[in-house]
């Protein structure tokens, strides 16, 4: 995080990890943390896919403004995780082997229901 406050292509974005999240970084790691593991645990179960995609999507983001002019990183790496993370959030996996194949038809079966179409979506 220090890095991004220093190299960050957004001046806003830079200012925001200077002033909040570095002096908040106890806390906000473990948020960064508990993402990260929620969007790995979402691709290896195959559960709630799209989500996990999105969850990613922001987070290799959030990395190409922040260290794409860092020296020593490799700007090519995030933007092809946005892009891989793109991809999984258009055309979400997990829908033949996941649990979200399961989920998917039992979601088709109330799809009047405003909780069934939200669940559908995030699949």
């Amino acid at each position: 995080s220090g890095l991004v406050a220093v190299y960050s292509t957004v001046p806003a974005h830079a200012a925001l990890f200077r002033d909040f999240i570095n002096p908040n970084i106890w806390w906000i790691g473990w948020v960064v943390w508990i993402l990260e593991a929620l969007t790995a645990a979402s691709f290896i179960l195959g559960l709630f896919t799209r989500l996990g995609a999105f969850l990613g999507l922001l987070q290799a983001i959030n990395l190409y403004i922040g260290l794409a002019a860092a020296p020593f990183e490799a700007p090519w790496f995030y933007s092809q995780m946005a892009i891989i993370e793109l991809i999984f959030f258009c055309v979400p996996p997990g829908r033949t082997l996941g649990i979200d194949a399961w989920l998917r038809s039992r979601f088709a079966e109330g799809k009047d229901s405003r909780l069934a179409r939200i669940l559908n979506w995030v699949t």
